[in-house]
């Protein structure tokens, strides 16, 4: 792939950037001197091609967008595979209605992740759906981009806040400002896709935390209203969608449970629970984005950690909901 220079960088559109990517006629990570970054995900990046590998979904990819074929065999196949490999137990039902709906989680591992693809390809047969995929994730499954969305699984990279500051610990100044116009940009692409997505009535999944996390709340503070929560995820999206001028949508909590001893990764062959919890319709969320708490966060994003925190200890992991405070000596 091809190396290029920031100012090359700098001239991009986040479209044109995205659409290098998708052809793997270039990599930002490498070409800002990322490599490490790049590298760590290797792995993950192989598994994915594996996956889609062993479902044969590469000889059935459809020139016409948006559209799946519900009995292809690559389709039935990648459910079977991760029936088995990535196994998972959902409490409830999942919203069937018309309009489109954000679905917000907390993210404690990847594995929840390919977990939520099984989930979407078996079950949700009539939406496409969208994820937010950090961008050194996102070269790494650049190889079936066209292969998951075969199958309704749409993904935009974005830069979150934790990849960012690893960035900073290792790039100069002039790096950084490429690297913050760039995520600037990549950002506004994906929030004018959730836009799109959402008016057509698909699905948008986010994590709230914008990165791994072991628990719902970062801290007791955020938990208890005495720190603002950061990232503001779901009041950026709820305003977002308000300017776009959507208004028939619905934000839907979903609460992961992980298995004992979990790690970061995968999980493979691990059982996770998984749980509906509360549908909020749009005008209250709009509401609780615009009103401020003390601490200076919104009331939308404590209430829906709060929603998810419920959630979670109805499924008995009351010890992810935030971290353990320490014992006094």
């Amino acid at each position: 792939m091809k190396k290029l220079t920031l100012d090359e960088i700098k001239a991009m559109s986040a479209a044109d950037v995205v659409d290098g990517l998708r052809k793997r006629k270039f990599s930002l990570l490498q070409s800002m001197g990322f490599r490490k970054l790049r590298a760590e995900m290797n792995f993950t990046g192989f598994v994915c091609w594996a996956l889609i590998a062993l479902t044969g979904l590469k000889k059935e990819v459809s020139p016409e967008p948006h559209k799946m074929n519900l009995e292809s065999k690559g389709r039935k196949r990648i459910i079977k595979i991760l029936r088995k490999a990535a196994p998972c137990t959902l409490k409830g039902y999942l919203p069937d209605n018309e309009h489109g709906t954000v679905f917000g989680f907390n993210h404690p591992s990847l594995g929840e992740i390919l977990r939520f693809i099984y989930i979407c390809v078996e079950s949700i047969h009539n939406k496409i759906n969208l994820f937010p995929v950090n961008l050194p994730w996102y070269e790494a499954i650049m190889p079936i981009v066209n292969e998951l969305e075969e199958i309704g699984i749409y993904v935009m990279p974005v830069i979150t806040p934790s990849t960012r500051r690893k960035m900073a610990k290792k790039a100069n100044a002039e790096t950084m400002a490429v690297v913050d116009d760039l995520s600037k940009s990549l950002m506004t692409l994906y929030q004018n896709r959730c836009a799109d997505f959402i008016s057509s009535g698909n699905n948008i999944w986010v994590a709230p935390t914008a990165t791994r996390q072991r628990t719902v709340f970062k801290s007791v503070g955020c938990s208890s209203e005495r720190i603002a929560i950061e990232p503001q995820t779901m009041t950026l999206l709820a305003l977002t969608l308000y300017r776009k001028k959507i208004r028939d949508c619905s934000f839907q909590v979903i609460g992961v449970v992980p298995p004992e001893a979990f790690r970061k990764g995968l999980n493979l062959f691990k059982v996770y629970k998984m749980g509906v919890g509360d549908s909020i319709p749009f005008d209250l969320a709009i509401a609780e984005a615009r009103e401020m708490l003390h601490c200076g966060g919104s009331r939308f994003e404590f209430d829906f950690l709060s929603r998810i925190s419920r959630t979670v200890y109805s499924l008995g992991g009351a010890s992810i909901i935030a971290p353990e405070l320490p014992r006094e000596p």
